[in-house]
C-alpha cells in the first residue's frame, strides 16, 4: 500500500522546500517531490535578499551555503556600468548548492524527500 499524506509539495526549490520545511515541523506528514537529482543546475543567480529572509522560517538557515555577501549591486549594458546600494545587504550563492540544503533541512525537519521523481498524474 502506497504511503499516504497528509500534503505533497511539487518541486524542490526555495520555496518548495521551505513550504515542506514549516508544514513539516508544524507535524503534517509531508511528502517534497523532486524531478531532478541534487545537486541540479540551475542557470539562475543565487542572490537571497531580504525578502528571502522575511520568509525563511526559523530553524531554517543558508549560512553552510552562503558564498559571500554584498552591499551593492552592479548593472553592466554595452554603454554603461552603474553601481546601485542595497538598504540590506544580499547573501551571494550557488542555486545547485542552495536548493539542495533547503531540501535536505525540510527533510532533517520531517519531509519526505523523493529526488528523480516526477508528478506524472494526480487522482482526487
Amino acid at each position: 500500500m502506497p504511503d499516504i499524506f497528509d500534503v505533497a509539495v511539487i518541486g524542490g526549490g526555495p520555496a518548495g522546500s521551505t513550504l515542506a520545511y514549516r508544514l513539516a515541523s508544524a507535524g503534517a506528514k509531508t511528502l517534497l517531490l523532486e524531478k531532478g537529482t541534487y545537486p541540479r543546475k540551475k542557470p539562475c543567480g543565487g542572490g537571497c535578499d531580504g525578502i528571502f529572509f522575511r520568509h525563511l522560517p526559523p530553524g531554517m538557515s543558508i549560512g553552510p551555503v552562503v558564498e559571500e555577501w554584498t552591499s551593492e549591486f552592479i548593472i553592466c549594458t554595452p554603454k554603461a556600468t552603474r553601481t546601485y546600494p542595497l538598504t540590506v545587504p544580499m547573501a551571494l550563492t550557488r542555486r545547485e548548492r542552495l536548493d539542495e540544503h533547503l531540501a535536505r533541512q525540510a527533510a532533517a525537519a520531517g519531509a519526505e524527500l523523493h529526488e528523480g521523481e516526477a508528478l506524472t498524474q494526480l487522482d482526487e
